[in-house]
């Protein structure tokens, strides 16, 4: 099924807007993130103000390593203290199948809070359609007419400061569409090579259909700064037809 395919369907079934913008670029995940980083540390940057990614990049060749490799691909929204900052940020993630978040499956969400005494707690619902949509509607205009205190203020909570996205460290995953070209591994490798970035893995899939060699590796932990210099890089090698990356998430 073609992410067009699959848009549709949901559009269908209520579980995405007619213009479905808000949601597949991530900026509805956005919103629900800076509302809970807002209660939970006083930060109110709205998503301009951190990095926001949707899954319009996804392709069934993603999903495909992931079921391979004992990962799931789901889109993360995250706020986290990291020292005395918060790191705000949203966009596909690669993470553990076993894992509480990608055992979510249709249209629930769910969150987790890592806490300092009482360690993980996760929560799940449905996450999107009518029914959820109304539910949530009448709950909150029934909190509101019972309510004799007007709308909360703004958490007491000191002034935050904000981790900067580039310094954010992952293990990264690459895909890569090539010619079948003499040198042309070893310009990918060394791509890598210039911005220091270990790799784990290299794995060429059969052809495409259009003759291109997919290509996928897979880094150990850099910064954000240096995996984006590197896709660049190759998307500027003229055996590269195509590149993108997706990040690994270690912790969830």
């Amino acid at each position: 099924m073609s992410f067009d395919e699959a848009l549709t369907i949901a559009q269908e079934e209520g579980y995405a807007e007619p213009d479905p913008s808000f949601d597949i670029e991530g900026m509805d995940a956005a919103h629900k993130i800076g509302i809970l980083a807002y209660l939970a540390y006083g930060s109110s940057l709205p998503p301009a103000h951190f990095y926001v990614e949707g899954i319009t990049n996804i392709a069934s060749t993603d999903f495909q390593y992931a079921k391979n490799h004992k990962l799931a691909l789901k889109h993360l929204a995250v706020a986290k203290l990291v020292d005395d900052a918060v790191e705000m940020r949203v966009h596909p993630v690669l993470m553990d199948e076993k894992s509480s978040l990608a055992s979510l499956q249709g249209v629930r969400n769910g969150i987790e809070l890592d806490t300092n005494l009482v360690g993980k707690v996760h929560l799940a619902g449905s996450g999107a359609g009518r029914e959820s949509t109304a539910s949530g509607l009448i709950s909150d205009l029934m909190s509101l007419a019972r309510s004799n205190n007007k709308l909360p203020s703004r958490p007491d909570h000191p002034p935050v400061k904000i981790v900067e996205f580039s310094s954010s460290i992952f293990k990264y995953y690459f895909y890569l569409e090539v010619d079948d070209e003499l040198g042309a591994a070893a310009s990918i490798t060394s791509c890598f090579a210039k911005y220091g970035i270990s790799l784990e893995s290299i794995i060429q899939e059969d052809h495409l259909q259009n003759n291109k060699a997919p290509i996928i590796i897979t880094t150990d932990s850099t910064s954000e700064k240096n995996a984006q210099a590197t896709l660049e890089e190759l998307s500027n090698l003229s055996p590269v037809s195509s590149s993108k990356l997706i990040r690994i998430e270690r912790d969830s």
